[in-house]
């Protein structure tokens, strides 16, 4: 299935797909797993699918996706609210811009 890592950021994305590679893992039970682990995992470090290369930190010069992410946004939502915001404005400014959207 993979290693402690990639099963971590697995369930922190959410990725109840790969969570069900497990032998003897259904769906109904993946998706269990990922709903009563989600919170104990910590935030993703890498965003996408388990099976791709595995970030070992988060990106932390974004303020501004910090930002997001301390509103509630997870790491998917907060790198997609702030794909199309230029990245030479102020935090505060690029916060309330993705905000927007």
């Amino acid at each position: 299935m993979g290693d402690a890592e990639q099963v971590r950021n697995a369930i922190a994305n959410a990725d109840s797909g790969f969570v069900q590679k497990a032998a003897g893992v259904g769906k109904i039970t993946a998706e269990r797993v990922v709903v009563d682990l989600s919170d104990k995992v910590g935030l993703p470090t890498h965003y996408g699918r388990a099976d791709t290369p595995v970030q070992t930190e988060l990106n932390t010069s974004d303020e501004a996706l910090e930002a997001l992410m301390a509103l509630g946004y997870t790491l998917a939502d907060a790198t997609k609210a702030l794909e199309n915001v230029d990245v030479n404005l102020p935090t505060a400014q690029r916060v309330t811009e993705a905000l927007k959207r």
